[in-house]
C-alpha cells in the first residue's frame, strides 16, 4: 500500500521536473514542532524497504507504515530517534522514543501529546528514498523483487503484509474439504509481483487454501516475477502468456492447462479451484 502512495507521488513529482521514485505525494506548508491531534494506532510492520544509514544497510532497521497517516515510521538504533516520513508534506520528523507505544499484535502508537521536530524533506532515487537526520544520511531502500519459485514460507518471510492479509482471509471450509476430497492431482502455479499491490491484498488467500487443502493431490507453486517493463521479458511468464498478476494456473497431473485464476476469482480462490478440478460439486 505504502509503495502504491510512493509510486504516485513519483509520478506527481515527475510530473513537475525530472525523474525521481515513487513515495508520498501532496505537499503541504511544513510547521514546526506540531503536536498529534490523536493517536495514530496502525502503523504496522512493513517489508517494502530496508534501511540504509551512512551507506551500510541496518538490517535490525524496524519500518512500519501506517494507511491511516500515509505515513513511514523508522525505528533503529543508528538514529537518534525514531523517524516519521510525511507524505502530506513530503517532510522528515523525528519523535520522542517515549511517545511511541508498542501493542501486542505488533503494531505501534503514536501517542496522542507526541510532537513531531522536523529535520527537512527527503528526496528520491529510482525506487529509494532518500532523507537525512541530525546530518546523518539515510536511505530506505526498496527491496529487490523476489523472482522466480519460492515457497509460500519464504514469501511471508519476506513480507509481514503477507501474512497480515493471510490472517485476514477466511476459507470456505466446506470448498476445502471438495478439494481435499475430490480433487485429482494438479499444479497451481501463482505468477505474482512482490511489488505488486494487488499480489500483496490479494494473492496470501491461496496460502490459506493451501495450508486447508494439505494432504490433498494439490500441489502449489509461487513464482516471482521482476518489476515492469522487465516483467514482460520473464522467460516463463512469456511461456505461459502472462502479462498481469496475480495470475494462477492450474496444470493437471500431464501438464495440460485447465484454466486459470485472475480478477474477481481472487475473492474466493478455493471456489474457482473447485470450479476446475472437481466442475460437478457444488460451488459454495
Amino acid at each position: 500500500m505504502m509503495a502504491a502512495l510512493m509510486k504516485a507521488a513519483l509520478m506527481k513529482t515527475r510530473a513537475r521536473r525530472f525523474a525521481v521514485p515513487a513515495v508520498l505525494a501532496v505537499t503541504l506548508c511544513a510547521h514546526p514542532a506540531a503536536a498529534q491531534t490523536g493517536p495514530v494506532s496502525d502503523f504496522l510492520p512493513s517489508g517494502e524497504y530496508a534501511l540504509e544509514v551512512a551507506g551500510k544497510p541496518v538490517p535490525k532497521a524496524e519500518i512500519y507504515q501506517s494507511v491511516y497517516a500515509s505515513a513511514i515510521l523508522v525505528l533503529s538504533s543508528e538514529l537518534p530517534a525514531p523517524v516519521r516520513l510525511n507524505p502530506r508534506a513530503q517532510s522528515v520528523e523525528t519523535v520522542n522514543l517515549m511517545k511511541i507505544s508498542k501493542q501486542g499484535d505488533g503494531s505501534i502508537t503514536l501517542l496522542p501529546d507526541s510532537t513531531l521536530q522536523p529535520q527537512g524533506a527527503f528526496t528520491f532515487a529510482d525506487e529509494d528514498v532518500l532523507f537525512a537526520v541530525d546530518g546523518k544520511a539515510c536511505k530506505l531502500k526498496s527491496k529487490p523483487a523476489l523472482v522466480g519459485l519460492h515457497p509460500a514460507a519464504e514469501l511471508k518471510a519476506y513480507k509481514p503484509e503477507y501474512l497480515r492479509n493471510e490472517a485476514r482471509y477466511t476459507a470456505d471450509s466446506g470448498l476445502l474439504q471438495t478439494l481435499k476430497k475430490g480433487a485429482p492431482a494438479a499444479r497451481v502455479r501463482i505468477f505474482f509481483g512482490s511489488w505488486c499491490p494487488h499480489c500483496t491484498a490479494n494473492m496470501p488467500s491461496m496460502f490459506k487454501v493451501e495450508e486447508g487443502v494439505q494432504g490433498s493431490a494439490i500441489q502449489f507453486e509461487y513464482y516471482g516475477l521482476p518489476r515492469p517493463p522487465a516483467m514482460g521479458n520473464d522467460p516463463e511468464a512469456k511461456k505461459a502468456g502472462v502479462n498481469a498478476v496475480p495470475t494462477g494456473i492450474v496444470y493437471d497431473a500431464a501438464g495440460k492447462e485447465l484454466g486459470r485464476i485472475s480478477g474477481d476469482d481472487w475473492r474466493r480462490p478455493e471456489g474457482r479451484l473447485v470450479a476446475l478440478l472437481v466442475p460437478g460439486a457444488p460451488k459454495s
